[in-house]
């Protein structure tokens, strides 16, 4: 009698089934994962965003400019062009200093604080039709409940 070695076609087939199964409960937590991982990354560049708005805006009134912040498109993805106003070419430079190639962002309000002054607020989405929208302050943290872009609509 000869002394084989090696698996049966149906021992190889039920590691394959075992491994098919695994494959179809991973992948779509894995996918959850990742949209997860999106999310977070657009809610931290829209509060990127948003610090640089405030800052730009914060260092006009320094200058004693009044600038009203309100339903600005801005595209850092660097196909577009800068914008023409100082406003928008301030806070394009800062972010696309630190992140070219990285989003769109649309500026808006929200209605007003004690004082009078725009809330503002400050959505990221990473290219035009995307689902996933960041938004500084009061941003979503299921992927379940995201924001709705508000500006931008896909060509």
């Amino acid at each position: 009698m000869k002394n084989k070695k090696g698996f049966t076609l149906v021992e190889l087939v039920i590691v394959i089934a075992i491994v098919g199964v695994l494959a179809a409960i991973l992948v779509p937590m894995m996918m959850g994962y990742v949209r997860k991982a999106r999310l977070r990354q657009c809610n931290a560049n829209a509060k990127v965003a948003y610090n640089v708005v405030t800052g730009v805006q914060g260092q006009k009134m320094i200058d004693g400019e009044d600038y009203a912040i309100s339903d600005i498109v801005i595209d850092c993805r660097g196909d577009e062009p800068v914008p023409n106003d100082e406003l928008g070419r301030m806070i394009y430079n800062s972010i696309a200093a630190n992140a070219k190639n990285s989003g769109i962002m649309y500026i808006g309000t929200r209605g007003k604080d004690d004082n009078g002054d725009d809330l503002l607020y400050v959505q990221w989405i990473m290219k035009p039709g995307d689902t996933m929208v960041g938004q500084y302050p009061n941003a979503s943290n299921s992927v379940d409940n995201v924001p709705t872009w508000k500006a931008y609509k896909a060509d």
